[in-house]
């Protein structure tokens, strides 16, 4: 490795060079690679903003899981021919370890404002950041115009969906136990009373069988995508991240963003939000499930990476 061009690009990707980058981008038609500068938002720093001859891309390195690059690579295939959702193609996934001693994808840079940069989101005027709100409520209803005919989720060794064997509730629920049972290894998180009120007697549960599946992101939030100012509106001009994506309910891709709203004191964004979806009062009491089997994902993840929360503060505390 040439020192004079050498990235240190975190903990989790290490030190590169240019020329390590150059071959990479070489190798899939995109030309020579002129800079690149790793990208700090995220909790894992597994992304780096390359520009090339050809023009801006993404590298993403290491992957957590060996099917995590070809599920996105799928999801990103299936959305870009199925709806018009603005989706990173072509996406360039390498195992070979030829250039990196691990796996990477290349994908294009999406255009527009970042909504991870908080400070251009915050140098926003209310009224436009209202306005974007809407249109992330807007966008998700109009992606969710495509539906799939069962609930299911992507296996690495068919390189397709798979229907779940059971109910989605049944899935649904299970899910939320795991988070609880983690969550309790490190502080009380929720009693087994508590459990069973809230998911065995829950009267609604039966109603997410009856709807048609759609794609969930399940990390729907402003930090995985861009917009951009198109007359006096914003339309989205990115949607990434697609490792936690399955088919699944339409209202469990609604919380996370919500939250992100009211966890940043912008309340009249949450509800913006919400209209844009098109929320309604029969909706309320599925998306009040949803939105305790999120916040309870959340706070499981949070302990298990050791982050944001003390020991001695309970899931009560914080919801």
């Amino acid at each position: 490795m040439n020192q004079s061009d050498v990235i240190d690009c975190g903990q989790r990707l290490g030190k590169l060079s240019l020329s390590q980058f150059s071959e990479a981008t070489q190798r899939h038609g995109l030309g020579r690679c002129r800079s690149a500068i790793p990208i700090k938002a995220g909790n894992f720093m597994q992304n780096v903003s390359l520009v090339t001859d050809e023009g801006e891309w993404i590298f993403r390195g290491r992957s957590h899981y060996t099917w995590q690059f070809p599920k996105e690579r799928f999801f990103a295939n299936l959305l870009g021919r199925e709806t018009t959702a603005p989706v990173p193609l072509p996406y360039f996934v390498d195992e070979s370890l030829e250039t990196f001693d691990y796996d990477y994808v290349l994908m294009p840079k999406m255009s527009g404002l970042q909504l991870s940069d908080r400070a251009q989101f915050d140098a926003l005027s209310p009224l436009e950041q209202r306005s974007i709100a809407l249109e992330l409520g807007r966008f998700l209803h109009d992606l969710q115009a495509y539906k799939h005919p069962t609930f299911g989720y992507y296996d690495e060794e068919v390189d397709g969906i798979v229907s779940y064997e059971r109910a989605y509730s049944e899935e649904v629920v299970s899910r939320a136990r795991a988070c609880v049972h983690r969550a309790n290894d490190v502080t009380e998180t929720l009693s087994t009373d508590e459990v069973k009120i809230l998911f065995d007697e829950n009267e609604h549960l039966s109603e997410i069988d009856a709807t048609r599946s759609v794609c969930v992101m399940e990390d729907y939030k402003d930090d995985n995508m861009c917009v951009t100012k198109i007359g006096e509106g914003w339309k989205v001009t990115g949607l990434f991240d697609l490792m936690g994506a399955r088919f699944g309910h339409p209202l469990e891709d609604l919380p996370r963003q919500y939250a992100v709203y009211l966890d940043t004191q912008r309340p009249e964004c949450a509800a913006a939000f919400l209209a844009g979806y098109g929320l309604t009062e029969e909706d309320v009491p599925l998306f009040n499930l949803f939105m305790l089997i999120d916040r309870l994902t959340v706070w499981e993840f949070g302990f298990r990476e050791g982050k944001w929360w003390p020991e001695e503060e309970t899931f009560s505390d914080w919801i």
